[in-house]
């Protein structure tokens, strides 16, 4: 049983889908898929990135694809 949250109407608790995800989707091709944009400043999303760019480099992508369909945006700054 999934126990209530003071304020949640009823509704249980979501996991946030992972911000980013990258592959290798040919020879010398990178491929990065951001969903959305978590955090109030941006730096766990930049290193994220950051990461994921490194990866990219490690595996000797040249090229790189963003792919930002169905992105939900960011999170608010402010929670209330």
């Amino acid at each position: 049983m999934i126990p209530k949250v003071k304020g949640s109407k009823n509704i249980p608790p979501t996991l946030p889908p992972q911000s980013s995800v990258h592959s290798v989707i040919s020879p010398g091709v990178g491929l990065v898929r951001i969903t959305w944009f978590p955090g109030s400043m941006g730096l766990e999303f930049a290193q994220s990135l950051d990461a994921a760019i490194a990866d990219l480099k490690a595996r000797d992508c040249e090229r790189l694809l963003v792919d930002l369909r169905r992105n939900i945006g960011g999170g608010l700054a402010s929670r209330g």
